[in-house]
């Protein structure tokens, strides 16, 4: 279809020049979407529809022919439209039940499966494995609706689920273990193209989750960046990331998963940033860390929690606490996660692991439990966009700002 040879070119001038405004393109990607889920089923004959796009393809072509760039970046703009709504209409209606993730192909599933029997036969707790399973294997069907509960209600549900934060740390423990840092420039380029490689293998037996995905995603565009010694901006490696996963799947904009993630990603980028840029202390190195720990945590909770709160009804009032303490926590249980199965299951490391996750659930069972843990309340969808248009005052304000 055009829409692959368009997005192509797009994604070489991101790689060329690095200050293409993708993000123009994926709003028009998405508007498309929206209008065609929107419309419902299909109106028009599928002829009808290539024929539209054949017809704007050939437009664009005449005018960069007569070099008429601004009509010809209109038009791209409306194939790129057109091609969203298209892909929507055929792509079917996915099963209540099915899995937010790829199709499994039996190979994903067998590895699965032999890791968590090597965790069964390890001596954790019930509640222990579970937590360690979904943190680390993406396999939640061992959680219990009380642990679920009581993750939502301290505000870190987050941490059950695959992301950036858990692909950040496997990162760092591959570099460790590859001794990234003692090779030269040249071979660390190359190293991450090999560690992403990793990544992607560790996502297919995770099950591909969108959350997974587009963190590993844009690990790899990172990498792709080191190795063209070029500085990839990263509000356009996350738009790439979420065209590709569109790509493959429209109807993945109307998860929310899909959409929580992004929304925390983009506030981390072009409010998280900033903010971190106005500490205070820069000298002593905990009291840093704690500010970016607080702005990070604070940013995403501005950015998440109106669509949290018009979706389940339902605000964690101590999410940023809770955030500070988890956070640490939930990444020594992923590091020493992927020690524990490099060290062939050692009993020492698995003690450790256990120990790790008990402390982590005695903690979060003890924020639920305060009794103003979390408020219900459930705005309608102009009050939800109005809390989404202060905060984007309150960044621009901070932008501005961290400027001058």
């Amino acid at each position: 279809m055009p829409m692959v040879y368009i997005e192509s070119l797009h994604f070489i001038l991101i790689l060329l020049g690095m200050k293409y405004p993708f993000w123009i393109i994926a709003a028009a990607y998405v508007a498309g979407i929206t209008t065609a889920m929107c419309m419902g089923n299909c109106p028009v004959p599928s002829e009808c529809l290539y024929g539209l796009l054949a017809l704007l393809f050939l437009t664009a072509i005449v005018l960069y022919l007569c070099r008429w760039h601004r009509l010809l970046s209109v038009s791209i703009h409306l194939l790129v439209f057109a091609c969203g709504m298209t892909l929507t209409f055929i792509t079917p209606q996915p099963n209540r039940h099915e899995h937010r993730g790829m199709k499994d192909d039996g190979l994903a599933s067998r590895a699965q499966e032999y890791l968590h029997a090597r965790c069964a036969e390890a001596d954790f707790g019930a509640p222990q494995r579970s937590v360690i399973e979904a943190m680390t294997l993406g396999r939640r069907t061992e959680l219990t609706k009380e642990t679920r509960q009581l993750f939502a209600r301290a505000g870190v549900s987050h941490v059950l689920a695959l992301s950036g934060m858990h692909i950040s740390t496997i990162f760092i423990f591959l570099q460790y273990l590859l001794g990234y840092r003692i090779m030269n420039v040249v071979w660390q380029r190359r190293m991450n193209i090999i560690i992403a490689l990793l990544l992607w293998a560790y996502a297919y037996i995770a099950g591909m989750p969108p959350s997974l995905v587009r963190a590993v995603t844009m690990c790899t565009f990172m990498a792709i960046g080191s190795v063209i010694e070029r500085s990839i901006v990263s509000i356009n490696s996350l738009v790439l990331s979420a065209i590709a996963m569109l790509l493959v799947n429209p109807r993945l904009i109307a998860d929310i998963g899909f959409q929580l993630s992004y929304l925390s990603v983009v506030g981390i980028i072009v409010l998280g940033v900033p903010l971190c840029r106005l500490c205070p202390i820069e000298r002593f190195a905990i009291a840093r860390w704690t500010w970016y720990s607080v702005c990070i945590s604070l940013v995403c909770w501005a950015f998440t929690a109106p669509l949290v709160t018009y979706t389940f009804g339902e605000l964690s009032t101590i999410g940023i606490a809770c955030n500070l303490c988890i956070t640490l926590l939930a990444s020594a249980l992923i590091f020493t996660n992927c020690l524990w199965m490099l060290t062939a299951w050692l009993a020492p490391v698995a003690v450790l692991l256990n120990w790790i996750a008990t402390i982590m659930l005695s903690m979060v069972e003890w924020f639920a439990s305060l009794p103003f843990a979390s408020v219900a309340y459930r705005p309608t969808l102009l009050q939800a966009l109005l809390m989404y248009v202060v905060v984007a005052c309150l960044t621009v304000l901070v932008r501005m700002n961290t400027r001058k």
